[in-house]
This record gives structure tokens, C-alpha cells and sequence, in this order.
């Protein structure tokens, strides 16, 4: 890794630009499988956070909080997340993905690949991924991308068969891993 991660605080990366965001995602390298385990706070980046906001008060699950990991096979993959949302009587874990560390679908480095067409959500459709980098113990930079045209997360580009990227951070674990709230609705597909 080519620069100094012990200058970032979560403050200061909450206060740039998602493009200046996954721009230092670029130089980091992928956290191991084992060493993300358990519930990470989050934050998305301004502008899609707004944009995200409203749309997740009005049609659900609520106001994104973060996400969690665990090596626990799904499937082909050696590990799964989930994410979790605030809503007015606490925290509501649903939306699964699965997980391993591969290659990156926008810069082929090692990234720790979050698969969301694994189960049934409503981006099983979408291609899309999570694609998470470590700055350090503890502080991550993740980018979110779709293998389509998408009316939220805007339209594939052409170099790269993929849309734009999308910052997000994650700090912790904060909690331990407790699975999603209810398998039924997260199932498999």
C-alpha cells in the first residue's frame, strides 16, 4: 500500500466526495475473509446518501446503518453479509449477500465481494456488488456497482461494463454477527 492510513479518521473521510472516496479505495488492499466478522456502522457518501435516505424511508426497510460479515459458507461462497436499517422499533437485518475476496469487478485488484444476486432481494436482478478495501484496523472504504442501468445507481460505462462506483465507509465491528432477521424473506435462490 502506497500512502500513510494512520492520517484518515472516519470524520474527515465522511466529508469528502465518493469519486475522492473510491479513489483511495484504488490503493487499498482487501481485508481477509476471517478478520470481517460482525456488524459494521456505515455511512454513504453525499450524494447518493440523500438520495438513498429518501428513498429507503418511503419504500423500505428503512434508514440504512451498516452492514455485517461472517465466514460462514453460503452456497459456493466461503461467507455471507447482511444489511442493517433503523426503523422506529430498532434495527431490522435483512438483505443478504454473499461473500469471499476475489478479484475487483472495476480494477481487477482483491477486493472483499459482497454478492447480492446469491439471495432473493430485490438487486438479485441488478448485478449488484459491494467491493470493500481496509484502511486500517477497524476503518474501511467500500464502493457499491451495478451491472446495469439503474435509476438510483445511474448507467453502466462503457469501459467498464459497470456503474459508476459509489462510495460507502464502514467502521468496527461494533456488535457481533446475529444473522438476518428473517430467512424467509432472505432466503436463497
Amino acid at each position: 500500500m502506497a500512502i500513510s492510513t494512520d492520517v484518515y479518521t472516519y470524520a474527515w473521510l465522511q466529508n469528502n466526495t465518493s469519486d475522492d472516496l473510491v479513489e483511495l479505495w484504488r490503493e487499498l488492499d482487501a481485508p481477509t475473509l476471517e478478520e470481517m466478522n460482525g456488524e459494521y456502522e456505515g455511512t454513504m457518501i453525499y450524494p447518493k446518501s440523500v438520495e438513498h435516505a429518501r428513498i429507503r424511508k418511503t419504500e423500505g426497510p428503512g434508514e440504512w446503518f451498516g452492514k455485517a460479515f461472517a465466514p460462514e459458507p453460503t452456497g459456493k461462497y466461503p461467507g455471507q453479509g447482511y444489511n442493517m436499517w433503523f426503523m422506529p422499533n430498532g434495527l431490522v437485518r435483512t438483505m443478504r449477500f454473499a461473500g469471499e475476496v476475489n478479484d475487483s469487478l472495476i480494477d481487477g485488484r482483491p477486493s472483499l465481494m459482497g454478492y447480492y444476486a446469491a439471495f432473493l432481494s430485490h438487486n438479485k436482478d441488478n448485478g449488484m456488488t459491494n467491493e470493500v478495501r481496509k484502511l486500517r484496523d477497524g476503518l474501511f472504504v467500500g464502493i457499491i456497482s451495478t451491472a446495469v442501468d439503474h435509476a438510483y445507481w445511474g448507467p453502466v460505462e462503457a469501459h467498464s461494463g459497470r456503474g459508476h462506483p459509489h462510495a460507502f465507509l464502514l467502521r468496527g465491528p461494533i456488535a457481533p454477527w446475529r444473522g438476518v432477521d428473517d430467512l424467509k424473506v432472505d432466503s436463497a435462490v
